[in-house]
């Protein structure tokens, strides 16, 4: 059984889009653990998750989602299945730059 960790860093502030991207994460039924953390070091709260998630022995996904952007419906079942497609232990997606 597949159990996701969800790690969402944030500084305090959170972009509206980032709740769609939560909340629609996966519709294959997967458990996800989410896991908010505030700090101010984001790279602190990197860390922290991290070492969270290791430390959960039920946990054999890891994910993160920036708290300023959004995803596609689904989008973590798109990366499981490329993740299973191919045969890979870790995946990453690009975000483009926001400006005006």
């Amino acid at each position: 059984m597949i159990m996701i960790f969800l790690a969402l860093p944030n500084y305090g502030s959170v972009d509206p889009k980032l709740i769609g991207a939560v909340s629609q994460c996966s519709k294959e039924g997967r458990d996800v653990l989410i896991h908010a953390h505030t700090s101010s070091i984001l790279t602190t709260g990197f860390n922290t998750q991290w070492c969270e998630m290791l430390n959960n022995p039920d946990t054999t996904h890891f994910a993160m989602c920036h708290s300023d952007v959004g995803a596609e419906p689904y989008w973590m079942d798109t990366l499981l299945s490329e993740m299973d497609k191919y045969d890979l232990d870790v995946i990453s997606s690009v975000i483009a730059i926001k400006d005006g």
